[in-house]
């Protein structure tokens, strides 16, 4: 009976022992399981997160494209630029998309030396093509300039054998019709500022001169006189001849500086 009951107790350990060395590593292995998935997470879980970041970007910075000024993509404001042959003009630019642009200007500039005063006086409509939708352009301007001289001195003749000194007065007005092509560079900043330079040829179309010459204190048989003396003939005709060829001359075109501000 006791031989019995040992052999019982042996069998049951027995079988104990082999429950437990078979059970202990299958719990091990449940247990590293989640571990090693948790930490190693699957492609398309990774690409799903991607997805998320990019179109949460996207929401928050929209393509640059898209951004304009107060009227979207159009752009206008004032504008200042100094160069020759117009020291000195202020107009409005507009600009669409960074693609095309309009714009227009004036000016007036006037030189006082002595008895000799010179005003010169321009107006124009320009367009702009942006090829890359970005700085560099190419232009053409459609305008007209006036030159005004007056001066005023005496003219010393001889007339009817007699020395004269007439106190005379010579005003020329040329007025020019002009085309200018031109390229150049017109930086828009995000906030607005605007910066550039351009160069071209200012090329005349047509023109009219006036020369007018006037005498004080001298009758009417005396200035007849005067205008009768070769002297005063030759002196008219350099002056007329002078004005034509000024009105009939290409000046280079030059922007030192263009600045100014687009909404």
């Amino acid at each position: 009976m006791v031989l019995r009951r040992g052999a019982l107790i042996s069998y049951v350990l027995s079988i104990g022992s082999l429950f437990v060395a078979g059970a202990l590593p299958a719990l091990a292995a449940a247990a590293e399981e989640p571990e090693a998935t948790a930490a190693e997470p699957s492609d398309a879980a990774e690409g799903a997160v991607q997805k998320e970041v990019i179109k949460e970007n996207r929401a928050v910075a929209p393509d640059r494209k898209d951004q304009g000024g107060l009227f979207g993509p159009w752009r206008f404001g004032p504008t200042l630029q100094l160069g020759l042959p117009h020291p000195i003009n202020y107009g409005v630019d507009l600009l669409y998309d960074k693609t095309f642009g309009l714009g227009f200007s004036t000016g007036k500039f006037k030189v006082k030396a002595k008895s000799t005063e010179v005003q010169f006086a321009n107006w124009d409509l320009r367009a702009r093509w942006h090829p890359w939708q970005g700085s560099f352009f190419l232009g053409a301007a459609y305008g007209q300039q006036d030159l005004f001289l007056q001066s005023s001195q005496d003219l010393k003749i001889a007339a009817n054998g007699v020395d004269l000194a007439v106190p005379t007065t010579i005003q020329i007005d040329v007025k020019t019709n002009y085309l200018t092509p031109h390229l150049g560079w017109f930086s828009v900043s995000d906030w607005g500022f605007t910066i550039g330079f351009e160069i071209g040829a200012q090329i005349p179309l047509s023109t009219k001169d006036d020369l007018a010459i006037g005498f004080e204190n001298v009758s009417a048989s005396q200035e007849a006189a005067v205008k009768a003396t070769d002297k005063y003939k030759d002196a008219k005709k350099k002056v007329d001849d002078a004005s034509k060829l000024f009105g009939k001359q290409i000046f280079p075109y030059i922007t030192l500086l263009r600045l100014g501000w687009l909404l």
